[in-house]
């Protein structure tokens, strides 16, 4: 298989004004219904003040109805979670499991992720988990990925209040933006969105799911 490159969309990228105010507080192996009663007993009456930016969806939105145009419907994909990604690359073909861990015959896979978080990994813990036991979470996706180098080359659109990524070197070229105009110009294989149930409050899930559904049905 020839390069292809994949456009990753993690819907928490519009909570830039709020989501550290909360952010500290999410727990991903909790189901999200219940996160959010804890959350919002923590965070009290800054509930009020979870608010999206609106630019940035606006922003968004313009993105995906350029590239889901061009993009094949079936290489379009919108799941809870974006751990979910391996899976999804598996499915495609694009990498391949065998009894040593994670393959790929694609000449350059090349990410390009609209993330309020880099996915890299945030700790030791959750490292070593993907080094030693391929054990990876929402977290940590890519560092499983870099692991058996799978990826040529990694861009993080980042919220100019996301935490930069201090971590390990990778094995693949790793680059960090802060505007969606960087991607105007890029063609896209696939498309993968997760609506991130963990990190956007439950007010706006059905504003997410419509506005997404749009782009897969």
């Amino acid at each position: 298989m020839k390069g292809v490159n994949i456009l990753s969309i993690d819907m928490d990228y519009i909570m830039e004004p709020s989501i550290n105010k909360y952010n500290n507080y999410i727990k991903s192996d909790i189901k999200p219904s219940k996160l959010w009663k804890n959350v919002y007993k923590r965070i009290g009456k800054k509930r009020n003040k979870l608010r999206y930016n609106q630019d940035k969806l606006e922003e968004l939105v313009k993105l995906l109805n350029m590239k889901c145009e061009i993009t094949p419907i079936d290489n379009i994909v919108y799941v809870d979670d974006h751990d979910r990604i391996v899976d999804f690359m598996v499915d495609k073909g694009i990498i391949f499991k065998d009894g040593s861990g994670l393959k790929t015959e694609t000449e350059d896979i090349n990410i390009f992720n609209i993330d309020h978080h880099h996915d890299i990994y945030y700790s030791e813990n959750q490292a070593v988990n993907v080094d030693t036991e391929d054990n990876y979470s929402v977290g940590s996706w890519m560092w499983l990925l870099d692991k058996y180098s799978l990826i040529s080359n990694y861009t993080w659109i980042r919220n100019h209040n996301s935490s930069p990524y201090y971590g390990m070197p990778t094995n693949c070229n790793y680059y960090e933006v802060d505007t969606l105009s960087y991607l105007l110009n890029v063609n896209f294989d696939y498309i993968f969105i997760c609506k991130s149930p963990h990190w956007i409050p439950p007010e706006y899930h059905d504003l997410i799911d419509i506005i997404i559904y749009n782009y897969i049905y």
